[in-house]
């Protein structure tokens, strides 16, 4: 490891131990260090100026400035006061020195700098002579041009998550800056970019801090160059062989100044963005900088925190027609109002289903009006054409029922399969879904039976909200989209989005068919001042303009199947699942969650959707018990 550096003072150059024999105290009056002669490439005086010895931090004898720079020369220290060694105890010795600024590459192999020649010392009772004079190599010195600087991302930053808008002083990124065991380092300029740039024009106030001590001062915001820079007028000290971590802070501005759905990530991104020099030796500093970033951070006008409800059952319960499985809370940040779009419960347990009455979604102020359905559903399914997985129903026969949703399928001899609905195709009442049928006989017709709360691989789905995956044009049959998981034959749809020219147009339709990406509509579709432009959002400036990013988007529109709930600023609401669990029988059990922030889909009143960050997801239900 490295001494020091050039123009460095006061730096450690020698440490020894002086053990007093176990007879008598002894007093030692002299020590003598030299230039380890047996290493002819450096002389120690060649490099190093104003020797002294010090024990802990007192000084054991006049420095001796100018030193001897021929090989193997001594430096004789005579100690005042003279020294007292108990006996048997030890005495400490370190010696310090300046190194000469002209040192630059001096020890580059790590040589011996100096040896300990002789200590004199004398026998406290007997008087009698105590000295030793067997030389002794100490250690080696390595003499590095400067000091070092690395900056690195620190374990503690911030997780990715969310910002809303109108916060202040949120801690945004944690960075460590290390120096090495050279010297000090003094930091006097810190550039903070945003490498996600377009949307740092949401923050404002971004400080710096090493702990609870801001450094510099406060910039209001963001230059054109995505980079806040920071010109310490005092600076940012890291002692050698110290790490200190940079905390980087800032306010999130209110709507509209502030873009929802905005990701800003805060980094120092390379080596010029930070200009350091050695404390010792002055010279300029080349940091290395790996991965010193920070998180990404969506920036929303609110925030929607989702807990489960204080009633919500769990524990013994008896099979019901309305049977409540889950309740879940969710509360609005205090600066604006925040809309439920769509939910997805997965059921899980032991429970086969029965029932023929509906799964409902409630408010529990309002246990009487639901605000979205899911309907029992029973269809008879051909099997003469199909597979082990697909089987055919009569076109229309299987509206309702909605991609993702679990299906019980029973053929003639009361065999049954609990599935998954993967797709639907309209046109040919073909149904798709997985796992495969076992035991499959391509001759026996099925009962496809849709229970609403059925456990299984798929889930129960309270509105359906999707993002366009391309543009939308009057006369489109078919629209693309990321997932029509909750979409089923015979929705009411709406797609919305932006116009090449920035105008916010909408289009409807009727559900025909689903695949996993492909909405197919039973008449096509008309959008007035189109097309919708699926990514419009997505550009920053457009986003920007708009206050929002984000892709356009589909949902359903039929009363049945929307929630679209509004939630007041700072306010909670709770929400009630209510199903049938006829069938639910002794020792058999069922379990509601939401069980992915993915599943809950809500927006802030100005991006169309939000499915991530959402707060304290998942929510666990109560496991149920009959």
């Amino acid at each position: 490891n490295p001494t020091g550096v050039p123009s460095a003072t006061g730096v450690k150059v020698a440490s020894l131990v002086l053990t007093a024999g176990a007879g008598e105290d002894v007093t030692v009056t002299q020590i003598v260090v030299g230039d380890d002669s047996a290493d002819a490439s450096w002389d120690f005086g060649d490099w190093f100026q104003n020797l002294k010895l010090k024990n802990g931090t007192t000084e054991l004898s006049t420095t001796q400035s100018n030193l001897s720079d021929t090989a193997g020369a001594d430096f004789s220290f005579s100690l005042s006061p003279s020294v007292k060694i108990v006996k048997g105890n030890q005495y400490v010795v370190d010696a310090y020195a300046d190194i000469l600024s002209s040192a630059t590459g001096a020890y580059a192999d790590a040589s011996v700098g100096l040896e300990f020649v002789s200590a004199t010392a004398t026998g406290d009772n007997t008087g009698a002579d105590a000295s030793y004079s067997t030389a002794q190599d100490l250690q080696t010195i390595y003499i590095s041009s400067t000091g070092t600087l690395d900056i690195t991302a620190d374990s503690a930053t911030p997780t990715a998550g969310q910002l809303v808008m109108g916060s202040t002083d949120i801690e945004l990124a944690k960075l460590q800056f290390t120096a090495g065991i050279s010297e000090d380092i003094n930091v006097s300029r810190i550039k903070i970019s945003d490498t996600t740039t377009g949307y740092n024009g949401s923050l404002s106030n971004i400080k710096l801090f090493d702990g609870t001590t801001q450094i510099g001062s406060t910039i209001a915001a963001f230059n054109a160059s995505n980079a806040a820079e920071f010109l310490l007028a005092t600076d940012w000290v890291i002692p050698k062989d110290t790490t200190k971590v940079l905390t980087i802070k800032a306010s999130v501005n209110g709507y509209p100044n502030a873009t929802s759905g905005g990701t800003i990530t805060l980094a120092v991104s390379a080596a010029a963005d930070v200009d350091s020099r050695g404390a010792g030796s002055g010279s300029s500093i080349g940091e290395t900088v790996t991965a010193a970033t920070g998180n990404a951070m969506d920036i929303y006008r609110t925030s929607l925190v989702v807990d489960k409800g204080a009633s919500s059952p769990t524990g013994d319960s008896v099979a019901s027609g309305n049977a409540t499985v889950l309740e879940f809370a969710a509360t609005a940040g205090t600066g604006y109002d925040a809309v439920l779009n769509a939910a997805a419960i997965t059921m899980s347990g032991s429970v086969d289903m029965t029932g023929t009455a509906s799964a409902n979604l409630y408010k529990k102020t309002d246990l009487t009006t639901a605000l979205a359905t899911e309907s029992y559903k029973s269809i008879s399914a051909s099997t003469t054409a199909g597979t082990t997985t697909t089987f055919y129903v009569a076109d229309g026969d299987f509206d309702g029922v909605p991609i993702g949703a679990n299906i019980w399928l029973n053929d003639a001899d009361a065999t049954a399969t609990e599935a998954e609905v993967v797709s639907y195709s309209g046109a040919t009442g073909l149904v798709t879904f997985t796992p495969a049928i076992t035991g499959f006989n391509a001759g026996t017709n099925f009962t496809a039976t849709y229970y609403p709360l059925q456990p299984g691989t798929g889930k129960l789905y309270f509105g359906a909200q999707t993002t366009l995956g391309a543009n939308v044009t009057t006369a489109d049959t078919t629209i693309t989209v990321s997932s029509t998981d909750g979409f089923a034959a015979g929705d009411a749809i709406t797609a919305k989005g932006y116009s090449a020219t920035g105008t916010e147009v909408t289009g409807t339709g009727t559900i025909k068919s689903l695949t996993a990406t492909v909405i197919t509509l039973d008449s096509a579709i008309t959008v007035t001042n189109g097309p919708i432009s699926y990514a419009y959002l997505n550009t920053a400036a457009n986003a920007v303009a708009k206050g929002q990013k984000s892709a356009g988007i589909v949902y359903t529109t039929l009363n049945a199947n929307a929630v679209n709930e509004t939630i007041a600023a700072g306010s909670t609401k709770t929400f009630v699942v209510k199903g049938d669990t006829t069938g639910a029988t002794l020792n058999e059990n069922l379990r509601a969650d939401i069980a992915a922030i993915a599943d809950l889909n809500w927006d802030d009143t100005v991006n169309y959707g939000i499915t991530t960050n959402t707060l304290n997801l998942p929510v666990t239900g109560g496991t149920l018990t009959y």
